[in-house]
């Protein structure tokens, strides 16, 4: 098989209506010959959005093998011209939908999959791109059904913040 960890995007049609994108293979943890990495496979979206208003993300998901994902965001930053940040994210095992909320706050700075020293807040008027990547650095198969990825106001972030009540 494929060293760097293989995958297959697809979208699954059912009476020629979307049901759901699919990210699913195998991954292989081992190192061909002048790799520094492997094991890892991603789903990515790029464009611009502001999701200043919001505080989380809604993952529809389902899966039968209950793998670890993590869910990656660019941004602006203020350290550097772009921001990477990561948050895991567990797929249930028992092939039903799911809702799994991934709060903001949840996200950290990373580099080359690794945590940053230096942590910096997102800057979530300008998300740059998004993606969900199988990298829990485990070789074997791996399937994902993402129905939707939404941002949503959790109860926590309407409300008000305590200095501004003072």
């Amino acid at each position: 098989g494929d060293k760097t960890g293989r995958k297959r995007m697809m979208k699954a049609f059912k009476e020629d209506k979307l049901e759901c994108a699919v990210l699913s293979g195998s991954v292989s943890t081992e190192l061909g010959k002048g790799m520094m990495q492997s094991g890892f496979c991603a789903m990515v979206w790029k464009g611009s959005l502001d999701l200043a208003n919001f505080d989380a993300y809604e993952l529809r998901v389902r899966s039968k093998d209950g793998r670890k994902f993590f869910l990656n965001m660019s941004t602006k930053c203020y350290v550097e011209e772009v921001g990477l940040y990561q948050a895991v994210f567990h797929a249930a095992p028992d092939g039903a939908w799911h809702h799994v909320v991934v709060p903001f706050d949840n996200f950290f700075r990373t580099r080359n999959g690794m945590i940053m020293e230096l942590q910096t807040i997102p800057q979530m008027r300008n998300v740059m791109s998004m993606a969900i990547v199988m990298n829990d650095r485990k070789d074997g198969d791996f399937h994902l059904e993402i129905e939707s990825i939404s941002a949503i106001r959790t109860a926590k972030f309407s409300e008000p913040l305590k200095w501004m009540r003072e």
